[in-house]
């Protein structure tokens, strides 16, 4: 692979995109570049610029400016079209649907007595194709969401009623009261399957030898040790001695009672939303920009259900290709679909030294359809040109804004996870800030006084959790994680989308 360095880039080209949440490793980025590459202008329906991208060791994520500004122009354009609107959301979730039956299959075939070296190669070309087809289905409607192409519209025609909802709540509420899902996702379907367990549990003393418990216990591993998992990166799906942790976690801290005071809550916010509809309901295009915008919502979320469902199931042909090679899982992930299809067909060996530089610092880039590396000490320091180049001065900023998700206002502790894991060890209250959220930082989403991202719209994945989990959020302050650090006292004022630094872990 051709050696990334600086004079390829031409940083006043692009601009940041994202931050891939539990990280990002070459395997990820190179699935990820070769789709958009490949497939985004078929996807999009419209004629757009090929993709190119830019990882660094951060896991932040780079787009051309050139490339990117149009395709958000022809995008917000085409969505006017109510066919077009229709095959995205379908779409969304629907080539998520038929990624996870392929894993299913592939699963079916690596569990034969013996598949051949050759076989495994196949296999893996198969895995590969059906991978980076569905990438452009992360990111479609990622940016609807992102850049509020349908909330605007909801938004917009809201104000045009603002003397007849004003009678029944303010503007901002019913926004974000009209666009939360009503279908709902597969993290509110576990919710509720979760306090059923700890009902039993909080009427049972001997809850863990009860019939109906271990039934129910068993019928919710079935359906939802997924959720502890993660795309690509494959961690063992939640076992039965974690769950019966988790619920007897919920049983110290009384969470059985603040979820039903959350159910409470909804069904408020529901009679409040029918209501506002009833008002509106004379405005057929506002009706409907509502229902997309929906809909749009539960997608988002649904899509990513499915993907984290199929990424639950590529532990066993990673482990499996892993060991053909003699290598980790880890270090897998290291390399190319393509270095590693070659050094399953016996065309290539992989170089361990190579292999640990990559481990310790990388930057990607797919830059006209050319995928390039730069790895180890030279990795790091490209990667830290690119990020100080980007990077905001921390220097007097004391109070910034994003947009308000979810009212209500808190004042905590910082607690900055730029993955899930650094998740964990939030505590009770502090304010999580982070990158975007996903089913993995739920945990401590319930934990957090509140939250604020850098990334997301209002019908991201941290909006819609924090209005489900009654949590004051803001998103998409661009700047969060880098003016914030750890134990920061801040306020975060939701209902008018302003984050104030109190006082500085430093003094």
């Amino acid at each position: 692979m051709k050696k990334l360095t600086k004079s390829d880039l031409n940083l006043s080209e692009w601009d940041f995109e994202f931050q891939q949440r539990n990280g990002n490793c070459i395997l990820l980025s190179d699935f990820h570049t070769r789709g958009l590459y490949q497939y985004f202008p078929e996807d999009l329906k419209f004629g757009v610029f090929r993709y190119d991208y830019l990882f660094t060791n951060s896991s932040h994520g780079y787009t051309k400016l050139s490339q990117r500004s149009p395709l958000l122009q022809k995008l917000r354009e085409a969505l006017l079209n109510e066919d077009y609107l229709e095959y995205v959301l379908r779409n969304s979730v629907g080539q998520m649907q038929f990624f996870r039956q392929k894993m299913n299959s592939f699963n079916k075939e690596i569990q034969r007595t013996h598949i051949t070296d050759t076989e495994l190669g196949e296999l893996w070309i198969r895995f590969d194709a059906a991978f980076i087809r569905i990438t452009p289905w992360f990111y479609i409607p990622w940016y609807i969401s992102e850049y509020n192409m349908l909330t605007d519209r909801v938004k917009s025609g809201l104000i045009s009623h603002k003397n007849e909802v004003e009678k029944i709540i303010d503007l901002t509420d019913a926004l974000t009261l009209l666009i939360f899902p009503v279908k709902k996702a597969a993290f509110q379907e576990e919710q509720g399957y979760f306090f059923e367990l700890v009902g039993i549990a909080e009427k049972e003393k001997d809850f863990e030898s009860n019939s109906i418990f271990q039934q129910k216990l068993n019928t919710y591993l079935d359906e939802y040790s997924w959720m502890k998992t993660y795309f690509v990166m494959p961690l063992a799906p939640l076992d039965k001695k974690e769950l019966i942790e988790k619920i007897k976690n919920a049983l110290m801290k009384g969470a059985h009672r603040d979820f039903t005071l959350q159910q409470e809550m909804h069904k408020k916010n529901r009679e409040k939303a029918e209501e506002l509809l009833t008002v509106l309901q004379s405005d057929s295009t506002l009706i409907k920009d509502i229902a997309w915008a929906r809909r749009l919502g539960w997608v988002l979320t649904a899509g990513v259900d499915e993907a984290m469902r199929a990424g639950a199931q590529f532990k066993p042909l990673l482990e499996l290709v892993a060991s053909r090679l003699s290598i980790t899982t880890g270090e897998l992930q290291h390399l190319t679909s393509e270095e590693i299809l070659r050094a399953l067909q016996g065309k290539a060996q992989i170089n361990p030294v190579e292999l640990k530089e990559r481990g310790d610092a990388f930057t990607f880039a797919l830059l006209s359809g050319e995928s390039m590396i730069a790895s180890g000490d030279e990795g790091r320091a490209l990667s830290e040109w690119i990020e100080n180049s980007f990077s905001v001065s921390k220097a007097g900023i004391m109070e910034f804004k994003g947009q308000s998700a979810s009212r209500g206002v808190a004042i905590g502790k910082v607690k900055i996870a730029s993955s899930p894991k650094d998740s964990y060890s939030l505590k009770e209250g502090e304010i999580l800030v982070c990158s975007m959220t996903g089913p993995d930082y739920v945990p401590a989403m319930k934990r957090a006084g509140a939250i604020v991202t850098v990334e997301g719209g209002l019908l991201s994945h941290a909006a819609i959790m924090s209005r489900e989990f009654g949590k004051p959020c803001i998103v998409g302050t661009k700047v969060a994680t880098q003016v914030l650090k750890d134990g920061d006292l801040i306020e975060v004022d939701a209902d008018k989308g302003v984050v104030k630094i109190i006082k500085k872990a430093n003094g």
